[in-house]
C-alpha cells in the first residue's frame, strides 16, 4: 500500500518545506532542570529551546567526519568510522545476548569480557576487508621490515599515550619546549569518556602484538 510503513502502523506524513508540526517526548528530572536553565538564560519557550537544541544535535553529528578528517585524514577517519561502526555494532549485539537479555548492558559493553572480545575480532576483520595487496614484510623500497624494532616502537607509542592518560599531570615532567601539547589533549578527552573504572584497569606494561 502506498505510503504505509514497512513496519506497520500509520504512515509517516511528509511534510512540506517550512511546516511545522508536533512530536511527544518524555525527558528526565535532569534533562528538564538544564532545559529550564537555558530557557531561562536565552529567553526562548520551551519548545523553541528544545527544537535548538535538537537541530545542534545532528548538526554536531554531521561534524564527526570533518572533525575526524581534518585530525587524520580522509581514507583513515573513512576507515575509522568503519572500524566504529562495527565494534560497537558487534560489541552491543553481544553485551545483549552476555547479560542474559538486560537491554541497559549495552551501554556498558566495554567492561564485559566477552563483548570486549567480539568487538576486538571485528576490527580485525574490518582491516583486514581494506587490507592492500602485496608483501607486508617489504618496504616498497624493497627493504626487508625488521619486526623486532617496529614492535618495540609500537609498544613505546602505546606506553607513552597510556601513561599520558592515567596521569593528569603527566606533562608535567617536560620543559615547555619539550612538551606534547596535541597528545596532553588527547589524553585529557580520553580519560574524560573512560571514567576512573576504565582507567584504573590500564595496564602498567604494554604488550603489542
Amino acid at each position: 500500500m502506498r505510503g504505509s510503513s514497512s513496519k506497520g502502523g500509520r504512515p509517516k506524513k511528509t511534510l512540506a518545506p517550512g511546516a511545522r508540526t508536533q512530536i511527544g517526548i518524555r525527558v528526565g528530572a535532569e534533562i528538564k532542570r538544564l532545559l529550564d536553565d537555558a530557557m531561562t538564560q536565552s529567553g526562548r519557550t520551551q519548545s523553541q529551546e528544545a527544537e535548538l537544541r535538537l537541530e545542534m544535535s545532528f548538526q554536531k553529528e554531521r561534524l564527526l567526519p570533518q572533525a575526524l578528517e581534518l585530525a587524520y585524514g580522509r581514507q583513515p577517519a573513512a576507515l575509522l568510522m568503519f572500524i566504529a561502526r562495527a565494534m560497537s555494532w558487534s560489541g552491543r549485539v553481544t553485551s545483549i545476548t552476555s547479560s542474559g537479555g538486560r537491554f541497559e548492558a549495552i551501554a556498558d559493553w566495554p567492561t564485559d569480557p566477552a563483548s570486549y572480545d567480539q568487538a576486538a575480532k571485528m576490527v580485525t576483520e574490518v582491516l583486514e576487508i581494506f587490507r592492500p595487496p602485496g608483501d607486508p614484510s617489504t618496504f616498497q623500497n624493497g627493504v626487508a621490515i625488521d619486526e623486532t624494532n617496529l614492535a618495540v616502537m609500537r609498544r613505546h607509542h602505546c606506553e607513552i599515550t597510556v601513561a599520558a592518560i592515567k596521569d593528569p599531570k603527566w606533562g608535567d615532567q617536560f620543559s615547555e619546549a619539550d612538551k606534547n601539547p596535541e597528545l596532553e589533549q588527547f589524553a585529557e578527552w580520553t580519560r574524560e569518556m573512560l571514567g576512573p573504572l576504565q582507567i584504573s584497569r590500564l595496564p602498567a606494561s604494554i604488550e603489542v602484538a
